[in-house]
């Protein structure tokens, strides 16, 4: 059966949109929301959490990503995420 993804090659630190939509985002053991979509934008793509906060998808700011477990681990700039101090 053919599916949109046969024959497509990722390359290290890509990833499909349904695989990382469901993922929770963590910070030093903490949860701070669940991915409910991934934007594309011309200078990264953006990781929307449930709650709305947009998490650039950059290496400056995830650390990694554990599909199995379904964790992306992040390391974001205090008050990047709605709630979070300046």
């Amino acid at each position: 059966m053919w599916t949109s993804h046969d024959n497509v090659v990722l390359r290290e630190g890509e990833y499909y949109d349904e695989e990382l939509i469901g993922c929770r985002i963590v910070q030093a053991g903490r949860e701070l929301g669940v991915v409910r979509a991934v934007h594309h934008y011309p200078a990264q793509d953006v990781l929307e959490l449930e709650r709305g906060a947009l998490v650039p998808m950059v290496s400056a700011f995830v650390r990694n990503v554990d599909l199995g477990a379904r964790v992306i681990d992040v390391d974001l700039p205090l008050g990047l995420v709605e709630g979070e101090p300046l």
